[in-house]
């Protein structure tokens, strides 16, 4: 054999030794990274099975609250194939969001809730039962004491929810009566919700929140402010006031659908 093809093939053998030790290193680094990454996702399900051990009560309260306040779409909702579970918690120290298509699933947020010390904050959310995908555009967030796992209230957003769900179910089929336009004449409504609070010395919420509302042909937008009063222990509607309609919103710029 000449000697340069000794040479040629001698280059070959070192070329292909560098590239079996390069894949091998390769394959011992991704071995590494997929070890880590394994370590890292157990942490995690070890970190999301203490939250989750230590808040159950607290979720099962806020599950069971909401059910006993709201029997009756409780069972619709079980008829359109949609559960209610708790999806949030939030504590004085750190916030989770859990995913219960995968209950050691966790997110955490560092940064502590808005609460006293002897309450957590609990999330609710609408899911499909068939695959556990949420239903966009619904929360419910109850108080828990965080001692004994009893309903301490529930928060602004859980009174904002009712005040709008008893909106569309209960007024918006005739509300053009209030506005003193035709049905047929409402393109759409957007609404803002202005303050939601509790009454001072009662058992009641107050939420108060704008509706804007587009009219055809006209070129101009009619808005109403309703007040809702929300009971504080049994989360039913109490009363409405619905105002006059006006022409110049009260509560800023506000889009319309």
């Amino acid at each position: 054999m000449e000697r340069k093809q000794i040479i040629v093939y001698a280059g070959i053998a070192i070329v292909i030794i560098i590239l079996l030790l390069m894949n091998i290193s390769s394959y011992y680094a991704l071995r590494s990274v997929n070890d880590e990454l394994e370590t890292y996702k157990d942490q995690q399900r070890q970190i999301a099975k203490l939250i989750i051990s230590e808040y159950l009560p607290d979720m099962d309260a806020a599950e069971r609250a909401w059910k006993s306040a709201n029997p009756g779409e409780f069972m619709d909702l079980q008829y359109e194939g949609i559960t209610v579970k708790a999806d949030t918690i939030m504590t004085p120290d750190l916030s989770a969001v859990l995913d219960p298509a995968d209950p050691y699933s966790i997110s955490l947020d560092a940064r502590p809730g808005m609460m006293d010390e002897d309450e957590v904050l609990i999330g609710l959310g609408k899911y499909y039962s068939e695959n556990m995908t949420r239903v966009s555009g619904w929360i419910n967030i109850y108080r828990i004491n965080k001692t004994d796992h009893k309903v301490k209230g529930i928060t602004s957003t859980t009174v904002q929810t009712i005040a709008y769900d008893h909106y569309v179910n209960n007024l918006h089929p005739n509300i053009h009566y209030d506005l003193g336009v035709s049905k047929d004449s409402i393109m759409g409504f957007a609404s803002k919700t202005m303050d939601t609070s509790m009454i001072p010395g009662t058992d009641t919420w107050l939420d108060v929140t704008e509706y804007k509302y587009d009219l055809r042909n006209t070129g101009v937008s009619s808005y109403l402010q309703i007040k809702t009063y929300v009971n504080a222990t049994d989360q039913t509607v109490k009363g409405v006031e619905v105002s006059r309609p006006y022409f110049e919103s009260q509560a800023g710029m506000i889009g319309s659908i």
